[in-house]
Protein backbone atom coordinates (compact mmCIF):
# COMPACT_ATOMS: atom_id res chain seq x y z
CA UNK A 1 0.00 0.00 0.00
CA UNK A 2 1.39 3.53 -0.73
CA UNK A 3 1.51 6.40 0.92
CA UNK A 4 2.96 6.46 4.62
CA UNK A 5 3.32 3.53 7.49
CA UNK A 6 3.40 3.60 11.31
CA UNK A 7 5.64 1.59 12.80
CA UNK A 8 9.10 1.99 14.45
CA UNK A 9 10.59 3.71 16.66
CA UNK A 10 9.44 6.83 16.42
CA UNK A 11 11.92 8.61 19.21
CA UNK A 12 14.83 7.81 17.25
CA UNK A 13 17.13 10.74 16.09
CA UNK A 14 17.26 11.65 12.53
CA UNK A 15 20.36 11.14 10.72
CA UNK A 16 21.54 14.57 9.83
CA UNK A 17 19.00 16.55 11.81
CA UNK A 18 19.83 20.28 12.37
CA UNK A 19 18.92 20.11 15.71
CA UNK A 20 17.92 23.23 17.87
CA UNK A 21 18.68 25.31 15.00
CA UNK A 22 15.67 24.03 13.11
CA UNK A 23 13.78 24.20 16.53
CA UNK A 24 14.58 27.80 17.29
CA UNK A 25 13.91 28.62 13.54
CA UNK A 26 10.05 28.05 14.29
CA UNK A 27 10.49 29.25 17.71
CA UNK A 28 7.57 32.60 18.22
CA UNK A 29 9.66 35.88 16.98
CA UNK A 30 6.96 38.15 17.71
CA UNK A 31 3.59 38.56 19.72
CA UNK A 32 0.51 40.35 19.13
CA UNK A 33 -2.69 40.84 20.02
CA UNK A 34 -5.38 39.91 17.22
CA UNK A 35 -7.76 42.44 15.77
CA UNK A 36 -10.10 39.70 16.58
CA UNK A 37 -9.82 40.63 20.38
CA UNK A 38 -13.52 41.69 21.51
CA UNK A 39 -15.95 42.78 24.49
CA UNK A 40 -18.94 40.35 24.53
CA UNK A 41 -21.21 39.31 26.38
CA UNK A 42 -20.14 36.70 29.16
CA UNK A 43 -22.51 34.18 30.57
CA UNK A 44 -23.93 36.20 33.11
CA UNK A 45 -24.88 39.09 30.61
CA UNK A 46 -21.89 40.88 31.87
CA UNK A 47 -19.40 42.00 29.47
CA UNK A 48 -16.05 40.24 29.04
CA UNK A 49 -12.75 40.61 26.65
CA UNK A 50 -12.30 37.92 24.17
CA UNK A 51 -8.26 38.41 24.00
CA UNK A 52 -6.93 36.60 20.45
CA UNK A 53 -3.06 36.41 21.00
CA UNK A 54 -1.06 35.74 17.90
CA UNK A 55 2.31 34.07 17.78
CA UNK A 56 4.37 34.29 14.87
CA UNK A 57 7.46 32.61 13.90
CA UNK A 58 10.70 34.16 12.18
CA UNK A 59 8.39 33.82 8.63
CA UNK A 60 5.97 35.20 9.87
CA UNK A 61 3.63 32.19 10.51
CA UNK A 62 1.59 31.51 13.59
CA UNK A 63 1.53 28.93 15.20
CA UNK A 64 1.64 27.25 19.08
CA UNK A 65 4.60 27.34 21.97
CA UNK A 66 4.77 26.80 25.71
CA UNK A 67 4.39 29.94 27.41
CA UNK A 68 3.14 32.01 30.39
CA UNK A 69 0.77 34.39 29.11
CA UNK A 70 0.19 38.28 30.91
CA UNK A 71 -2.56 40.12 29.71
CA UNK A 72 -2.87 44.06 31.07
CA UNK A 73 -6.01 46.32 30.65
CA UNK A 74 -5.71 49.62 30.81
CA UNK A 75 -9.53 51.78 30.83
CA UNK A 76 -9.64 55.21 30.10
CA UNK A 77 -12.18 57.72 30.55
CA UNK A 78 -14.12 58.05 33.69
CA UNK A 79 -13.85 56.27 36.58
CA UNK A 80 -9.95 54.98 35.21
CA UNK A 81 -7.41 56.89 37.20
CA UNK A 82 -7.00 54.58 40.15
CA UNK A 83 -6.46 51.16 40.44
CA UNK A 84 -9.76 50.22 39.41
CA UNK A 85 -8.94 51.38 36.21
CA UNK A 86 -6.37 48.33 35.40
CA UNK A 87 -6.12 45.10 35.31
CA UNK A 88 -3.65 42.42 35.13
CA UNK A 89 -4.08 38.83 34.16
CA UNK A 90 -1.44 35.54 33.58
CA UNK A 91 -2.34 32.50 31.83
CA UNK A 92 0.17 29.65 32.62
CA UNK A 93 -0.23 27.88 29.06
CA UNK A 94 3.60 25.93 29.83
CA UNK A 95 1.47 22.49 29.90
CA UNK A 96 0.37 20.83 26.61
CA UNK A 97 -3.39 20.35 27.81
CA UNK A 98 -3.48 23.65 29.15
CA UNK A 99 -2.14 25.12 25.62
CA UNK A 100 -4.11 23.29 23.61
CA UNK A 101 -7.39 23.72 26.13
CA UNK A 102 -6.38 27.85 25.30
CA UNK A 103 -5.55 27.60 21.28
CA UNK A 104 -8.02 28.33 18.27
CA UNK A 105 -7.10 26.39 15.36
CA UNK A 106 -9.60 28.39 13.37
CA UNK A 107 -7.86 31.61 14.02
CA UNK A 108 -4.38 29.76 14.97
CA UNK A 109 -4.76 32.24 18.24
CA UNK A 110 -4.69 32.11 22.22
CA UNK A 111 -8.30 32.89 23.06
CA UNK A 112 -7.84 34.42 26.58
CA UNK A 113 -11.75 35.43 28.33
CA UNK A 114 -11.05 37.52 31.35
CA UNK A 115 -14.42 38.48 32.93
CA UNK A 116 -13.18 41.26 35.46
CA UNK A 117 -12.75 44.36 33.55
CA UNK A 118 -11.51 47.36 34.67
CA UNK A 119 -13.33 50.60 34.68
CA UNK A 120 -13.54 52.97 31.72
CA UNK A 121 -15.17 53.38 28.96
CA UNK A 122 -12.61 52.18 26.45
CA UNK A 123 -9.77 49.46 27.01
CA UNK A 124 -5.89 49.89 25.96
CA UNK A 125 -4.79 45.94 25.79
CA UNK A 126 -1.37 45.17 26.49
CA UNK A 127 -0.10 41.22 26.15
CA UNK A 128 3.48 39.58 27.01
CA UNK A 129 4.82 36.27 27.48
CA UNK A 130 7.60 34.48 28.84
CA UNK A 131 8.79 32.27 26.30
CA UNK A 132 10.73 28.89 27.27
CA UNK A 133 13.64 28.66 24.30
CA UNK A 134 15.17 25.32 23.00
CA UNK A 135 18.41 26.49 24.23
CA UNK A 136 16.73 26.47 27.53
CA UNK A 137 16.86 30.72 27.96
CA UNK A 138 13.85 32.46 28.48
CA UNK A 139 12.83 35.01 25.74
CA UNK A 140 10.14 37.90 26.51
CA UNK A 141 7.48 38.76 23.44
CA UNK A 142 5.05 41.87 23.85
CA UNK A 143 2.74 43.31 21.77
CA UNK A 144 -0.13 46.12 22.00
CA UNK A 145 -3.59 46.03 20.99
CA UNK A 146 -6.15 47.95 19.44
CA UNK A 147 -7.98 50.21 22.00
CA UNK A 148 -11.44 48.52 22.59
CA UNK A 149 -14.49 49.83 23.64
CA UNK A 150 -16.65 49.31 26.19
CA UNK A 151 -20.92 47.91 25.37
CA UNK A 152 -22.70 50.60 27.41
Amino acid sequence: MPGCQGGGDATREIEGSPGLAAIADLAPQSLRVHPLTRVEGGPDGRPRLACHIELADRFGHSGKWPLELIIELQGSGEGSRDSAGFKRFSKDLISADDNAASYDWVTRTYVVLLDELPKGAKLSVRASARVPWPDGSVRVLSGNGDVVALAR
